[in-house]
């Protein structure tokens, strides 16, 4: 299995935006997720619209003040709670 974070992009004034890709050999899923403006909680984009993820709020961005730095942050947490 693979997972990449691509289009990270300031949200808000700390928050963060970006796709998710989990691939493995048979099929790849992708979402689209972010922080809320102050870089706080997990949000995934469905068909009515952003809603929260049960027990992301301690998922927390706020540190990041660039791409790069988000994409680390993301990475950690995502295996950290995966």
């Amino acid at each position: 299995m693979t997972v990449q974070f691509t289009d990270i992009e300031r949200h808000g004034e700390a928050g963060w935006s970006w796709t998710q890709t989990v691939s493995d050999e048979w099929q790849g899923l992708r979402t689209e997720q972010r922080t809320n403006e102050q870089g706080e909680g997990l949000f995934f984009r469905t068909p009515v619209g952003w809603q929260q993820g049960l027990g992301t709020d301690q998922y927390d961005l706020r540190e990041a003040r660039t791409p790069g730095q988000a994409s680390v942050l993301i990475t950690k947490l995502y295996w950290c709670n995966a």
